[in-house]
């Protein structure tokens, strides 16, 4: 029985939220955030390494997690990944440097093509046909995805004397060094976007369009930073998440706010799904 005949006589946005939550149901969405989890976890430190040492290296001062990102994440969070940063930034180790590339890599292949698995059975897409060329596609699109992501928060966490000494060779002004240093995590927004809007356009086994992608990209990101802002703002006033769980609190809140990140993500693409079967009568939509 397809979507047509299970809601039918009903309002399409009437249909559209039961489908989206009979899909978080049937496809299991909590288990597979918890599985996305559980990579992504073996993926952030090895990476945070990776990038710390690396900046560390060229020489380029950092600066903290702070400002407008504190709106984001609870404050232990942010304390815990500071203290990581500084940590890492302060021991300047080659071996290190490429232990965490390849930890990276290693790591960031099996989350991305975990999340791209994922994101194909939400879109009802075909199992690759190839083993060789789908693990290739993956190893392609990571290296890509971690050049991007590199270079974006390596501008991110550039500190204002950075800056101040880029603006001996090109005209910044000191404001806007200044404003940079408050508003840069507004990127972070931009950077999500495309990130997820290539893992939705290159995850599913047949062809997409941009307008079946983009609504899924917003929801997510509208969701998560909805998320993200009522768990820091319970955890830093209502939560007593180190009274329970002592020193690993910290850590406690930080596989919370990252299982329900990837169950943004999960959701998206069966936000986009589900639109284009109601909608646009795409992919095994009321035929």
């Amino acid at each position: 029985m397809d979507i047509s005949d299970r809601y039918k006589g009903k309002k399409k946005w009437i249909r559209f939220l039961a489908e989206l939550l009979d899909r978080y149901f049937q496809d299991e969405i909590g288990k597979s955030a918890a599985a996305l989890t559980y990579y992504m976890i073996f993926t952030f430190f090895p990476f945070l390494i990776f990038l710390s040492m690396l900046l560390g290296f060229m020489n380029i001062p950092l600066l903290p997690l702070e400002g407008e990102v504190a709106n984001f994440l609870p404050q232990d969070m942010i304390m815990l990944i500071n203290l990581f940063i500084t940590h890492i930034t302060e021991s300047r180790n080659g071996g290190l440097l490429f232990v965490g590339f390849l930890l990276t890599f290693w790591f960031s292949t099996r989350a991305v093509r975990a999340m791209m698995g994922m994101i194909n059975y939400a879109y009802r897409g075909d199992k690759p046909a190839s083993w060789f060329l789908h693990m290739l596609s993956t190893a392609i699109f990571t290296v890509c995805m971690m050049l991007f992501i590199v270079l974006s928060l390596g501008a991110l966490v550039i500190g204002e004397g950075a800056l101040q000494w880029v603006s001996q060779f090109f005209p910044i002004s000191v404001d806007m060094i200044v404003l940079w240093s408050r508003l840069r995590f507004l990127v972070l927004m931009v950077i999500l976007f495309f990130i997820l809007s290539a893992l939705y356009y290159v995850a599913p086994s047949y062809k997409m369009k941009w307008e079946d992608v983009v609504w899924g990209v917003l929801a997510a990101l509208l969701s998560w930073t909805i998320f993200s802002v009522g768990f820091a703002y319970y955890v830093d006033n209502m939560g007593r998440y180190s009274m329970i769980y002592g020193s690993i609190g910290a850590v406690i809140v930080f596989l919370m706010w990252l299982y329900f990140s990837c169950v943004a993500v999960l959701m998206g693409a069966e936000f986009n799904h589900v639109r284009m079967m109601i909608y646009r009568k795409g992919r095994n939509g009321g035929k």
